[in-house]
């Protein structure tokens, strides 16, 4: 008895001597940190920081910046031991990942020491904003920028600002000598005294890059939910929204609060104005607290943003982490972002249709259109690609590795299979239990690597295995109507856009027809690109086309459906000039009206107002209003003949993936009534005034059986061909591109696909009471064998005498992007002098007279059309735009192959990309300028 008792004593001792061993003698030693943040430079965008480290025991000392090298602009000033003696260091950045499009890198301040040394003092220099950043970065097409800062107001972060020394912390305080007299406000924690800041937290680094620090004029709103004391300082230029804007936070947070409970001690938010460029600057941060660029009226991607990551942060930073099996990270993502459509759709903030058919977009495009199910396809079907990865493999990388489309896939699965499991338990269940129950249940210290099967079962008594099919990629799509809330499906469509067959009658009486000549989707392109063969476009032929017409029927009504001006505001200056000239040139063709479509939409009214007020000619929309009023006129009245005709202008909000972010920064303080609420409003009194009532604009196909479900009253819609891919109507049908047009009842539905090449003509036959008994259709080409209008051409001319000279004019980035970016270009000449056969292959490919096509086409003004037929456009060795320089001029070896004087110095060791892959060459030979063939045309340039 006594052996077995001696043997757990003396284990049960060594264990002890191994504990206090490693906890008093090998203990990592714990410093005191003192940052000091002063010469505070508003209008430059720069200040200093001074890192005193106290109490340090190590050989070296190594510290990290919060952001990759790339993402901000840090310099060391000074370090110096306690007496003021200067110590040697190193300043590294090391490349993380190569990408073709980045290369992020890590960046950390290497610091010798000796055993006297116990305290050093560190002084850098931070640089703050859009342009002090090696790397241009987005957000949904927006750029973005880590901090914010101008004469009024400053948004810092923690990632930005503070270097963190690889070691144990006991105490951080941050002190902050602002310019001038401003407030200085904190996700941080006051001290007694002024301007001082102290963290307190399990997690110092964390807390620390995930500090966000206000400076200016704030107001303060407070609010005690539960346990959690929430503070929120809205910048003074807000106003007079700034208690709005704290009321939906503090909605947020009371949602978010009412799902997990008070675990949070605090939370504090800091809102500043969207500064005048127009850029994004995020305080996205792991503590709990944020800062976030406004709008003066926040957006709904603004809202949505916020939303999902306070409760991103909420379920994995607070004390109460959410628990998750390795394989089900994937999970943090997506209950983030389904639940945040949850609460704000609730609080009437966002349409959860429209932003849940988002992630499904994304999400059907992983799969052949031969798998979805239940989907109704018409005529224009997406490309689709075969990329079944399942989430676990998707989830392995990091954030700043993981590429763009990888993150896309991750997060477009991870929302529709946690809105699927959501509205399955709840169907399962009978309304008993839904997704939100999990998560309460996931949510609790207790509860320890359980995976989300398990926890279904054990909340829900549901076995879940077959429905996490799903998650892997192995069986059939999930259909968006699955995740629709229970009881909104009970309405079935009364018009599932199958129409009926066109009939041409030969009973057309002129005195009882109509003709509409229609363009749509024109983009401000004043040419055609020139780059493929017989091609058609161009406002000089359009002008052309129009007279001629006019000289058959003087009658024929003139105008644009939409999408005239061109999808990129702002992206170029030369966009804004030509957008002038496009319009006055419409004036020059006597145009009756335009409506709006996604790409006006994207300009903001400020925008559209200013390109309208000049136009002899009016924009029409009735349902988009500045305050109270419609933006433009809401209806056009016109007579031809017998008959009074009334155009309706509407257009629905942007939800293409692509616009939507600009739509809703660019149309903050317009307000988007619903296309049917305005037809209810205008459609008596047209119907009173006039024979026939037809709606203009943009209008998707889900929308249109949502009207015509609404009333029988309309006797034409026409809407341009639209760039929203998906669309949903109040029934949960899914619609993929455009319907065959024809009638549905008694409503004849136009989709005009003329884009910059044709106009669309649509003759009506009408009856004696006005109504549409028959129609014809004509697809007019602007084809070469139009000619140009001499006055519209001379126009033109003026116009592109006027820019060549203009300095404003200038590559905004390159097209193409290469890890050589120290390299510069060197021109065809160089290369010739070693690659002599390769020359003589080039020279006589259309590569080497590519820039005669610009001159050719008049584009050679053109920025957009420039870049690709020159070499190095947009780097600073490269192509100069105008300038009388010709050695760079068309597609030359340094195009395909890299930038070369690396190379020429070293050719043994540096190569150049050997063969340009098929993703290189359609950068530039897309499917809108190209009819390339990687098979059918590499042959023909490969040497």
């Amino acid at each position: 008895i006594r052996k077995p008792i001696v043997f757990c004593t003396i284990i049960i001792s060594i264990n002890i001597t191994i504990f206090i061993y490693v906890k008093y003698q090998l203990q990592v030693p714990s410093v005191n940190l003192t940052y000091k943040l002063f010469d505070i430079n508003m209008k430059d965008g720069t200040l200093f920081v001074q890192l005193d480290i106290h109490k340090l025991d190590t050989k070296k000392l190594i510290l990290d910046s919060g952001l990759p090298a790339e993402l901000q602009d840090l310099e060391i000033h000074s370090v110096q031991d306690s007496i003021g003696n200067t110590i040697k260091y190193s300043y590294v950045v090391d490349i993380v990942e190569k990408k073709k499009k980045a290369s992020f890198s890590e960046s950390k301040l290497i610091i010798p020491l000796d055993s006297r040394q116990n305290y050093i003092r560190i002084v850098y220099k931070v640089s703050i904003g859009l342009n002090n950043l090696t790397t241009k970065t987005t957000v949904n097409k927006i750029p973005t920028i880590i901090g914010s800062m101008s004469n009024e107001y400053g948004l810092l972060s923690g990632r930005n600002v503070f270097l963190l020394p690889r070691t144990e912390i006991d105490k951080i305080k941050i002190q902050i000598e602002p310019q001038k007299q401003l407030d200085i406000i904190s996700t941080l924690q006051n001290t007694d005294n002024t301007n001082e800041f102290r963290l307190i937290s399990k997690r110092p680094k964390l807390a620390l890059f995930g500090a966000v620090i206000g400076l200016g004029k704030f107001t303060e709103y407070s609010k005690q939910i539960n346990q959690t004391t929430i503070k929120i300082y809205v910048n003074e230029s807000h106003h007079p929204h700034q208690e709005e804007i704290a009321d939906t936070a503090f909605l947020i947070f009371q949602s978010i609060i009412d799902i997990f409970g008070s675990t949070v001690e605090h939370y504090t938010f800091v809102f500043v104005p969207i500064q005048q460029d127009g850029h994004n600057a995020w305080m996205i941060s792991n503590s709990m607290g944020v800062g976030a660029v406004l709008s003066k009226i926040p957006t709904e991607t603004q809202w949505m943003d916020i939303a999902r990551h306070i409760f991103y942060k909420w379920i994995k930073y607070s004390d109460n982490i959410l628990s998750n099996t390795q394989h089900e990270q994937w999970f943090i993502d997506g209950s983030s972002i389904y639940t945040s459509i949850q609460i704000l759709s609730e609080r009437d903030i966002l349409n959860k249709d429209r932003w849940l058919l988002k992630y499904f977009s994304d999400y059907y495009h992983l799969y052949p259109h031969t798998q979805l199910p239940n989907i109704d396809f018409f005529s224009s079907k997406p490309s689709f690609h075969l990329d079944l990865t399942n989430l676990d493999e998707l989830q392995k990388s990091t954030y700043w590795t993981t590429n763009d489309a990888n993150r896309r896939k991750i997060r477009a699965k991870s929302v529709v299979f946690t809105a699927y499991l959501d509205n399955w338990i709840s169907e399962q269940s009978q309304g008993k239990y839904d997704l939100i129950d999990i998560l309460k249940h996931r949510y609790n210290t207790r509860v320890k690597n359980q995976s989300l099967i398990d926890d279904i079962k054990k909340v829900a008594n549901l076995d879940a295995t077959a429905r996490f099919a799903y998650a892997a990629g192995d069986a059939t799509p999930i259909p968006y109507k699955q995740i629709r809330s229970i009881g909104e499906l009970k309405k079935k469509p009364l018009h599932s856009l199958e129409t009926t067959a066109e009939e041409s009658s030969s009973d057309w009486n002129n005195e009882r027809t109509v003709t509409f000549l229609i363009s749509s989707n024109t983009r401000t392109f004043l040419e055609t690109c020139g780059c493929l063969a017989n091609q058609s476009g161009g406002v000089a032929r359009m002008a052309t086309v129009v007279r001629q017409e006019r000289k058959k029927n003087p009658k024929l009504i003139l105008f644009s459906a939409g999408n005239a001006f061109p999808g990129r505001p702002d992206e170029e200056y030369i966009d804004e000039l030509e957008l002038k000239v496009f319009l006055d040139s419409f004036d020059m063709m006597d145009y009756e009206f335009a409506a709006l479509a996604e790409l006006e939409l994207l300009y903001g009214f400020p925008e559209l107002k200013k390109h309208s007020e000049h136009l002899s000619f009016p924009l029409i929309c009735a349902n988009i209003y500045d305050d109270n009023d419609p933006i433009f006129e809401p209806y056009m009245l016109k007579k031809i003949g017998n008959y009074n005709i009334g155009f309706l202008g509407l257009s629905q909000a942007v939800y293409s993936s692509s616009f939507i972010t600009t739509f809703q920064y660019r149309a903050a303080q317009l307000s988007v009534n619903h296309p049917i609420t305005i037809i209810d409003h205008y459609l008596p009194k047209l119907r009173e005034l006039c024979d026939l009532v037809v709606l203009v604009g943009r209008l998707d196909v889900a929308m249109i059986t949502d009207i015509l479900d609404h009333t029988d009253e309309i006797d034409l819609i026409i809407t341009p061909l639209s760039y929203s891919e998906w669309s949903v109507n109040s029934s949960g049908d899914i619609f993929i591109g455009r319907s065959a047009n024809g009638f549905i009842g008694d409503t004849l539905i136009w989709i005009c696909n003329g884009q910059t090449y044709a106009l669309d003509k649509l003759e009506l036959n009408l009856n004696l009471s006005g109504k549409i008994q028959d129609f014809r259709h004509t697809e007019i080409e602007l084809s070469e064998s139009v000619n140009d209008a001499p006055d519209i051409r001379s126009f033109l001319n003026e116009f592109y005498a006027k820019i060549a000279n203009n300095e404003k004019v200038a590559f905004e980035k390159p097209i193409l992007s290469w890890d050589q970016t120290d390299a510069e270009f060197v021109g065809v000449e160089k290369c010739k002098s070693c690659h002599l056969e390769e020359h003589k292959q080039w020279s006589k490919t259309k590569h080497a007279f590519a820039f005669n096509t610009l001159i050719r086409k008049h584009r050679q003004f053109s920025p957009k059309c420039v870049m690709c037929h020159v070499t190095g456009g947009g780097y600073e060795s490269g192509y100069s735009f105008g300038s009388r320089d010709r050695s760079l001029v068309n597609v030359q070896c340094e195009m395909c192959h890299g930038p070369g004087s690396a190379h020429i110095k070293n050719p043994l060791q540096i190569n150049l990309l050997r063969r340009p892959t098929e993703k290189l060459c359609i950068t530039c030979h897309d499917d809108e300028h190209s009819d390339f063939d990687m098979n059918k045309y590499y042959p023909k340039v490969r040497h």
